[in-house]
Formats: structure tokens, C-alpha cells, sequence
């Protein structure tokens, strides 16, 4: 290495002139070398046929100008069987150099055809399993209900910055009316009642159409814990008071455990959203004052927002480390929506 070393200081890097470098990137390599007729453009054409090809040549360079046609040219050899990767290169580098004069003509080639090829995919329901993959991957982490940002999320502005302390349940639910069948749905512990009941929805009426499945409004959970039974609600009069702040009822505050048995049932008025368990409108109206309400990361008080505001330049650039940190989630959950074959 010592010996490559000093003769850097010397010698110069072996690079290839500009044509022999186009030349190896754009063409395959030929028994002729550099007279391949690719690289030259000189056709051994006997003077008879000479007129007749060069015609020809010119016609076909003006069928490459057509967009309708050149596409078409493609599908059609993107049919062939033996149209394989090599020859694709190939026919790709070809292609370039023929077009290279017009290249907002040849973008728009491109375009064309990758916009082709995605909607090909999305003929076969990758664009359902697409959805269903960034589904899965968001949920599998906190979501805040009323923010709507989620521990793992492929947009950094919907990322919820705050580490938030959950585990995973297994609920054992039975639809009322429906027969004695038990349909186990995984939830998370700091999901909302109404976000358990989305994911109940989804699991047990999964060969549905989401048109035919129940609304959330239209459901109501009940926990049985022994002998009697409890509504589970967003909202009620247990919700967690923190000055003019209401906490959304998760599974967690009902301390649900892992293995617990629910009953979903229709409600015959959908408006009842939150305050099933409620006997009268005094509770009801308790429950509808002008508190704030939150789920996961409560927002910052005006008081808070000037103190923020008035901070130094040091707190802020911590903050902002900080923020940054939780970035790498969102490399983790692109990584894994991407292998969708």
C-alpha cells in the first residue's frame, strides 16, 4: 500500500478518455472493439442498398419521435420472452443515445412508462396491500387520537415526538346477537375506546365491505370484568382532569388486561357516542363543558407557549436534537413498507 502510495504523487489516476468511458457505458462489447458499427455509425452497405437503407434509417428515426408509436415499440418487445435483462440494458442505452438531443421528449417517455408500470401493480392490489402494510406498521404504535400523530408514521410531520408507554393486548371479543363465537383482536393499552373499537370492527368484520361494516357511533363496548358488566366510553365521568384538560379514556384507565373479554354491541342511537353509561342529562352536560381534551401528548398551555417562546437558544436546539431522534423511525417504517412483492 506504501508503494501505491507514494506513486499517487507521480503517477495519475488511469481514467478513460470521455469516448472510450460512453462508449463501455452505453454499448455491449463487440468482437469488432471500437469499429463496432454502434460506435462508429459507419454501415458496411453495399452502394446498391445504400439509398434504400439510409431511407429506411431516416423513416424509423422519425418513428422514434412518435410517442405512440415508441411506446407501443416497447410493449411490444417487453412481450418477447427472450427479452431479457441484458438485452433491456442494452435497448435502454440504445435508446438514450438516440434520444439524447431530445431529452424532455425522452422524460416524458419515461414518465409515461413508469407511470404504466405502477398502475400494472396496482391492477394485481398491491395499492390495497400498500395500505394495509403502512396500516399495520402505524398501529403497531401509539396514535393520538385527537392530534393524529403516531409513533410510527412515514411523514415527519404527523411523528409523535414523545416517547409514550404502552404494551400490546389481546382482547377476547363477543358480538351480541351474533352467536357465541369469540374473536380475538389485538389492541394497544393507551388506545382510545373508540380506536378499540375501529380495530374490532376491522377484525370482525374483515370479510365485509367497509360500506356493509358498523360505524363506530354505532357500537358500544362493554367490559365484563365478573358478574357485572362496564361501558367503555371516550369521555365519562372517570376521565383524568388536568386543570382545564380531559384526558381521552384509553383501555389503560379501565385497567383492561391482556386476555379480557368485550362485547361489542349495536346501539339504536348512534348519537350516544360517549356517555352510554350516563343516566341522566346532568352527567351528560358535566361531560360537555368547555374542558380541552386530549389523549396522548397534552398541547402546550399559552403560558407554556410564552415560556417556550422566551427560551434560550441552547433549550431550543435541545429540543430540536431531540426531535430529530425520533426521525429514525420513520427510515424503519419506509424500510419496512418497501419489499410489497
Amino acid at each position: 500500500m506504501e508503494d501505491h502510495t507514494s506513486d499517487l504523487s507521480e503517477a495519475r489516476i488511469p481514467f478513460l478518455d470521455y469516448k472510450t468511458y460512453t462508449d463501455r457505458v452505453f454499448f455491449l462489447p463487440s468482437k469488432d472493439g471500437a469499429n463496432d458499427v454502434m460506435i462508429t455509425g459507419k454501415l458496411d452497405i453495399p452502394e446498391a442498398r445504400r439509398a434504400i437503407v439510409t431511407q429506411a434509417l431516416n423513416q424509423f428515426s422519425n418513428l422514434l419521435n412518435s410517442k405512440t408509436f415508441l411506446i407501443n415499440f416497447i410493449r411490444t418487445l417487453e412481450g418477447r420472452p427472450d427479452f431479457n435483462a441484458r438485452a433491456k440494458v442494452y435497448f435502454a442505452s440504445l435508446l438514450t443515445v438516440a434520444l439524447h438531443g431530445k431529452l424532455e421528449y425522452y422524460t416524458d417517455i419515461m414518465r409515461t412508462l413508469l407511470l404504466e408500470l405502477g398502475w400494472s401493480r396496482l391492477c394485481r392490489e398491491s395499492l390495497y396491500r400498500l395500505f394495509k402494510a403502512i396500516k399495520h406498521q402505524v398501529e403497531k404504535g401509539p396514535v393520538d387520537a385527537v392530534v393524529k400523530k403516531a409513533k410510527y408514521t412515514l411523514n415527519d410531520t404527523g411523528l409523535l415526538g414523545d416517547d409514550v408507554e404502552y404494551s400490546v393486548l389481546t382482547l377476547q371479543v363477543l358480538v351480541l346477537g351474533e352467536g357465541p363465537d369469540v374473536t380475538p383482536v389485538k389492541v394497544l393499552n393507551c388506545d382510545t375506546i373508540s380506536q378499540v373499537k375501529e380495530k374490532i370492527i376491522e377484525q370482525v368484520y374483515r370479510n365485509l365491505s367497509y360500506s356493509q361494516r358498523p360505524k363506530v357511533d354505532s357500537v358500544t363496548l362493554e367490559w365484563r370484568p365478573g358478574s357485572t358488566g362496564q361501558i367503555l366510553s371516550d369521555l365519562d365521568l372517570t376521565s383524568q382532569k388536568e386543570g382545564r384538560w380531559k384526558r381521552m379514556n384509553t383501555l389503560a384507565h379501565y385497567n383492561v388486561r391482556d386476555n379480557a373479554t368485550l362485547v361489542l354491541s349495536k346501539v339504536l342511537h348512534p348519537q350516544q357516542s360517549y356517555d352510554q353509561n350516563q343516566d341522566n342529562h346532568e352527567e351528560r352536560n358535566a361531560l360537555l363543558e368547555d374542558d380541552k381534551v386530549f389523549h396522548l401528548v397534552r398541547p402546550a398551555e399559552e403560558l407554556d407557549e410564552i415560556k417556550s417562546k422566551r427560551g434560550s437558544m441552547k433549550d431550543k436546539s435541545m429540543t430540536k436534537a431531540i426531535t430529530e431522534i425520533y426521525l429514525t423511525r420513520l427510515l424503519s417504517v419506509k424500510v419496512k413498507n418497501a419489499p410489497l412483492e
